[in-house]
């Protein structure tokens, strides 16, 4: 068994292709189909079931693989601590976030990164917090941006920064601050925009509003978006009102798009976090970047104090 066995049975399964996977690690079909051939018989087990529809790992290519990423994981590592001082960095790495991490995070944070190390190239996928975490799961990436735990996930969480959620209005809007007693009238009296169900940001003002007695099947839902930014310019229009983090409306308030709707009550928190799989070792480029953002965020608090 060797590295060349493994880095073309590991990119088959994941690209469920011969041909693409070939392609991904400039070797002509046929060679991939060599190593993996010579493999299933040094191992004198089947790894792939082939078929017309599609490829899929057999129970033994399944525990082959999670094997064979931590071995390439290890020696990419080696050879990343030997060669760091010597060589500019460079590569490429999948980043999956959810909406938030992903349009409101991300960009400041790879822009800093990009000056330290410019030849590293980055790939973002966003989805909702269900979908980033189902990403890493099945390691369609080595960690995603959450803004939330799924409690059922084989994940490891890694806590980066924390935001609070606010109740955004129209620019217009005649509303008075909220009080306790005031809270419930306030929703149920509302066109309220949602985010999607799997939204960590919708999972955070649901569970506020459960808290706060308000059933959030009665609330008016006049419209559900996939995105904040949708939100934003919505209640910018004067559709309603919503909630979302503080960070997202950020611009919108300075430009004065929308209002924050005073609350006189304690706000939820949303926590966002690097997730990865449990017993996966990330890769050093993943490492370095996650790192880069502690220390990024650390230099933000102390400047704060």
């Amino acid at each position: 068994m060797d590295f060349k066995q493994l880095e073309a049975f590991t990119r088959v399964i994941e690209l469920k292709s011969f041909t693409r996977a070939a392609e991904s690690i400039y070797l002509s079909q046929a060679s991939v189909s060599l190593y993996i051939h010579s493999l299933e018989k040094e191992l004198n087990t089947q790894l792939i079931v082939r078929s017309t529809k599609e490829l899929l790992p057999t129970k033994s290519g399944t525990q082959l693989y999670e094997y064979a990423k931590n071995i390439i994981a290890l020696r990419d590592l080696a050879l990343f601590e030997i060669q760091a001082q010597k060589s500019a960095l460079s590569g490429e790495f999948v980043i999956m976030a959810s909406t938030v991490p992903a349009q409101y995070l991300l960009p400041e944070i790879l822009a800093s990164f990009n000056k330290v190390y410019p030849e590293i190239r980055f790939v973002v996928h966003q989805s909702d917090t269900f979908g980033v975490t189902k990403g890493v799961i099945s390691q369609e990436c080595e960690f995603g941006i959450v803004g939330g735990k799924l409690e059922e996930a084989t994940c490891n969480y890694d806590h980066i920064v924390s935001d609070t959620l606010v109740v955004i209005a129209p620019p217009d809007a005649e509303i008075d601050g909220i009080t306790q007693n005031k809270l419930q009238d306030f929703f149920y009296s509302q066109n309220f925009i949602m985010r999607e169900s799997g939204s960590g940001t919708r999972a955070g003002y649901e569970n506020f509003m459960k808290n706060e007695g308000i059933d959030p099947t009665k609330v008016k839902t006049i419209a559900s978006f996939s995105n904040t930014q949708s939100i934003l310019h919505s209640v910018s229009k004067g559709l309603g009102v919503s909630m979302v983090s503080k960070m997202a409306a950020e611009d919108y308030v300075k430009n004065g798009m929308v209002q924050v709707v005073n609350m006189d009550i304690n706000m939820p928190v949303r926590h966002f976090y690097f997730a990865s799989k449990k017993n996966v070792i990330l890769s050093p480029i993943s490492k370095l970047f996650i790192g880069f953002v502690h220390e990024y965020y650390d230099d933000i608090n102390r400047a704060n104090r």
